[in-house]
């Protein structure tokens, strides 16, 4: 059975890039504050043969990160969290460093 891999922000830059690596081996979960943006991800990485499931959540929220937990525990052991989420002025560019 495969492990889950968690990803917060896991549509977005970084995030998106980690899903779609880590999820050729792994069933991943990826979190977005926004439904929208969660749902174009999620149909992306599935388009590219990810299995995975989006859940909505806001990380500075306890409740909605309980959430996330029990939603991602329902599919399988949790093997790794990566915590994309969040925003700097100073991030570097995510395709350049999934290269390196």
């Amino acid at each position: 059975m495969k492990g889950v891999c968690v990803i917060t922000g896991g549509v977005g830059g970084m995030g998106f890039a980690t899903a779609s690596i880590v999820g050729r081996e792994q069933f991943v979960v990826v979190s977005d504050i926004s439904e929208q943006r969660l749902a174009s991800g999620v149909a992306e990485l599935r388009r590219q043969g990810i299995d995975c499931e989006g859940v909505v959540c806001d990380i500075t929220d306890s409740d909605s990160a309980s959430r996330l937990i029990g939603e991602s525990n329902q599919h399988g052991t949790v093997t790794s969290v990566v915590h994309t989420a969040g925003v700097s002025p100073s991030m570097g560019d995510a395709e350049r460093a999934s290269c390196a």
